[in-house]
């Protein structure tokens, strides 16, 4: 299947195991479809290894390099208290 756009930002990550279900309901009905209707995100794919870390593989399929998700506001209350809990996680975790 051939890239749509120009650029790809792919991201890859775990869950922790009693939250897969929630994670993956929220990805699939909120973030997902969110993140589809800003200008300039024209695809996005998810894979799931099963047993093997990390679990998951996110392709979001852009305009340019342009498009980042750093200048997009993210709409609902739960994908932005999801976003901002992963978004401190990944700071503690850099500036140790």
């Amino acid at each position: 299947m051939p890239l749509l756009g120009s650029a790809a930002l792919l991201l890859s990550f775990d869950v922790e195991p009693d939250a897969v279900d929630d994670h993956d309901r929220w990805h699939t009905q909120e973030h997902l479809p969110e993140r589809l209707s800003i200008p300039g995100f024209l695809r996005g794919t998810r894979s799931v290894a099963g047993e093997e870390s990390p679990r998951y593989m996110v392709v979001y399929e852009v305009e340019s390099l342009a498009t980042s998700p750093a200048t997009t506001v993210t709409r609902s209350p739960r994908s932005r208290a999801r976003c901002s809990a992963a978004s401190q996680a990944r700071a503690l975790a850099s500036s140790r």
